[in-house]
């Protein structure tokens, strides 16, 4: 995050460069190619809703908008319903923990 503190500068990153800090993790230069992918996918959804409702207004993605992007299905529109608009609705993943952590955090409430 210290060299890429943001989406924009991700998409001014070199893949390269991407690829060399996430080689540990295998098959860098795929990953560092749909790192910049869904930045790009990301970005472009933002500043079309900044265009449509503006800066100020609360930034929300929906189920399209999150199946949209780069390498994103079921499991990742589940986490962010779950993680970041901390609801515990509408999780579909086939992912046994997203679920069980789902059904945990129903129990909490």
């Amino acid at each position: 995050l210290e060299k890429w503190p943001s989406p924009v500068s991700i998409l001014n990153a070199q893949t390269e460069e991407i690829a060399k800090v996430i080689r540990p993790l295998g098959m860098h230069h795929k990953r560092a190619s749909g790192v910049i992918k869904f930045t790009k996918d990301y970005l472009s959804c933002v500043w079309k809703k900044e265009k449509i409702h503006g800066k100020k207004a609360p930034f929300v993605l929906n189920r399209d908008d999150v199946m949209s992007m780069y390498q994103c299905g079921e499991y990742a529109y589940s986490a962010y319903r779950l993680f970041i608009q901390r609801s515990t609705s509408d999780i579909r993943s086939n992912d046994h923990a997203l679920v069980a952590y789902a059904e945990y955090q129903k129990g909490r409430c």
